[in-house]
Formats: C-alpha cells, sequence, structure tokens
C-alpha cells in the first residue's frame, strides 16, 4: 500500500469516526470535565466580577440597550483576555500533553479500526 492509500484510509477511518459521533461524544466528555475543574470556576469567577464591577461603576447599562450592547462587547473582551491563558494552560494540560486522554484515544482507535476493518 503507497503513501496515498494509506493516507485515503486514514482520512476515510476519521470521517467515519465523526459520523459514528465518537469525536463529539469526546469533546463533550472534555467539556464537562472542564466544567467540574477550578479554572472553570475561577472563570466564572472572573466574569462575575468583572460583571459586578461594570454594573456598580453605570447601574444604567443593565437598563439602556445601548450601553447593554456596549457593555456586552467589553464583557466578551474582557473574558476572552482573562480567560484566554487559563483556557489555553487547561486545554494544554487536559488534552494535548495528557498521557491518560492519549493512551485513551489510541485505544479507542485501535478498537474503533478494528471494527471498521470489514465495514465497507
Amino acid at each position: 500500500m503507497d503513501q496515498k492509500e494509506l493516507s485515503l484510509d486514514a482520512n476515510e477511518l476519521v470521517r467515519r469516526y465523526k459520523r459514528e459521533g465518537h469525536f463529539d461524544k469526546k469533546r463533550k466528555e472534555l467539556l464537562d470535565q472542564f466544567k467540574l475543574s477550578p479554572e472553570y470556576k475561577q472563570l466564572l469567577e472572573s466574569l462575575k466580577s468583572d460583571v459586578e464591577s461594570r454594573v456598580k461603576q453605570d447601574p444604567l447599562v443593565l437598563l439602556d440597550s445601548s450601553k447593554r450592547a456596549q457593555a456586552v462587547a467589553l464583557a466578551e473582551g474582557t473574558a476572552t483576555r482573562s480567560g484566554a491563558s487559563t483556557l489555553a494552560n487547561y486545554a494544554r494540560t487536559t488534552t494535548i500533553e495528557s498521557q491518560t486522554l492519549n493512551a485513551a484515544i489510541k485505544e479507542q482507535m485501535e478498537e474503533f479500526l478494528k471494527s471498521n476493518e470489514t465495514k465497507p
């Protein structure tokens, strides 16, 4: 089997893996784990604190739709800045660098490959 055939086989396996919902299931598991983590709680507290601070500065932000839209945009920017490093660190350590996750995915893919060897 040449490299092109091997690549096509790998692409087909990925397509089937996704089509059968395995990718979405793993993504949901990781999101559920994140929601239980201290990093998630830290991110929520940071956002809550920022929103409370903005409302204290200008309580009318809750009533005036133009101010509300501006406050939402500012909060999104703050969330992105404050949460980016927390999320990046969490994602790196729990996915890319996680030996446990890598082993689990490798095992799952081997089982998936065996079960798909006979499928057309």
